[in-house]
């Protein structure tokens, strides 16, 4: 029987080093007298120092959050224009929505002459690395938006550490691409004369102890102990894949960075032929992009998975199972 591969996007494990790390992080935390007294609202300082050295922000702009879904709750007021970007996360429109945002799926391209139409707009990216196509906000395009109406997401940097930061007044991020969903930790950056309108109405923030315990794990290497299982390995498989599958992509999935890429076919039920022959994968529109794509994740995927995953696509489009806009001929892949 064929086994099946996920690339719907699975959490890794923590490898056992990392673990015990953590429980040294916790258990040096309870002792601190601090650990069950009500933090900063803005987060513990040393915490938002770590975060800011890793991320390049600046700590006194910074507020710590649960993740980016709650730092958009709290730059969100009834009745915000909100442009945002697709394809992308379908969370964040759906948390804008929740705050009586008036929000606008629309595409980069699209963005800087609709929000300088839109007036007070917030134009909400994710860059580098945008899931799910993994695609970076080119700096001209940031500059015609604006850095005054960028709002973006910094999520997917530690998959690419060397691009450029986008010139934007709010910039947010959260561990857990890189630590898990469950590290809870997030936070976000704004302009020193909007932080104390920010904090007025911030009442929902990481517990003492939890921001206690992160602040050693950071300060002793802890993301280091992790990014071989979340980054390290998510660049291998992608690697092996488009390797494999090349000729299947378009210029775009080929030079995705993050952890996800596109795939553009010309059929609406790529997911199920897909799924059918062992390969899950995450239908376009549960990522704001269109009926015909189809989203690779290879987070907590081997190479051997990935090359595996990319023969049975080009497998399928030889045989007229799969079908690629343009492609009229076959596929002959490179192993």
């Amino acid at each position: 029987m064929t086994a099946t591969i996920d690339l719907t996007g699975r959490q890794p494990g923590w490898p056992a080093n990392a673990t015990q790390l953590w429980s040294e992080c916790v258990a040096e935390a309870i002792r601190d007298d601090r650990h069950s007294r009500t933090p900063p609202r803005a987060g513990l300082a040393e915490l938002r120092a770590e975060l800011g050295q890793r991320w390049g922000m600046d700590p006194e702009r910074m507020v710590v959050t649960t993740g980016v879904c709650a730092a958009a709750a709290l730059l969100t007021r009834p009745g915000d224009v909100a442009l945002v970007e697709s394809p992308g996360f379908s969370g964040l429109p759906a948390t804008l929505r929740a705050m009586g945002a008036d929000v606008t799926l629309t595409s980069w391209e699209r963005m800087p002459a609709e929000a300088a139409a839109a007036g007070e707009a917030r134009c909400w990216v994710t860059s580098p690395g945008r899931n799910p196509d993994g695609a970076t906000l080119p700096a001209t395009m940031a500059e015609r938006i604006g850095p005054h109406r960028l709002v973006v997401n910094e999520i997917y940097r530690p998959y690419e550490p060397d691009a450029a930061v986008v010139d934007a007044d709010i910039r947010l991020a959260s561990l857990s691409k890189v630590a898990g969903g469950g590290s809870r930790l997030g936070w976000l950056t704004v302009p020193p004369d909007q932080l104390d309108s920010l904090l007025g109405r911030h009442l929902a923030w990481p517990a003492t102890l939890s921001q206690l315990a992160w602040t050693l794990f950071l300060r002793r290497g802890g993301l280091d102990e992790v990014r071989e299982v979340y980054v390290v390995r998510c660049h291998a498989a992608r690697a092996a894949f488009v390797t494999v599958a090349d000729g299947v992509l378009d210029d775009r999935a080929r030079a995705a960075g993050g952890s996800s890429l596109l795939l553009s076919t010309a059929q609406t039920d790529a997911a199920a032929v897909l799924r059918d022959h062992g390969v899950l994968v995450g239908p376009g529109p549960d990522f704001l992009a269109g009926p015909e794509q189809v989203r690779l994740c290879f987070s907590d995927v081997t190479p051997d998975e990935a090359t595996d995953a990319g023969q049975r696509i080009v497998s399928l489009v030889n045989a007229g199972r799969l079908t690629i806009p343009q492609l009229l001929q076959p596929v002959i892949t490179n192993v």
